[in-house]
């Protein structure tokens, strides 16, 4: 129960301003990293707030901890659930798509680099 406080108390003092001056590039930009590096997964598996929003469906307690409602929490971590998946699967998607076109055969034609003239002499 400390550990929702604290999450909640984080949330909801970062909330307003953070999304006031990045919007959603936090998430996008922290689902890429989590996607490029093969961990979603593991971030699905792991993530707090996701665990601390089925603790909360639960309980079912509307309580008001240190001026942050459990309820509101719990709604603004649903939402970030759903935003993150969203971004998840276009992610995704196109990296799926990037894959299948590398896999075709390229032909690519090597040149010898110029060689100085000083240089060609005395060879």
């Amino acid at each position: 129960m400390g550990a929702r406080v604290v999450l909640g108390f984080a949330l909801e003092r970062l909330e307003e301003r953070g999304r006031q001056c990045f919007g959603d590039g936090l998430n996008w930009a922290g689902c890429s990293i989590i996607v490029l590096l093969g961990q979603q997964r593991r971030f699905d598996l792991f993530d707090f707030c996701y665990h601390l929003l089925k603790v909360q469906r639960q309980d079912g307690k509307d309580e008001i901890i240190k001026n942050v409602p459990l309820k509101k929490m719990a709604d603004r971590i649903r939402k970030y659930q759903i935003l993150n998946n969203e971004i998840f699967a276009i992610l995704n998607k196109y990296m799926k798509s990037v894959e299948t076109d590398s896999s075709t055969v390229e032909h690519v034609r090597c040149f010898q680099p110029p060689i100085h003239q000083s240089l060609a002499t005395t060879c």
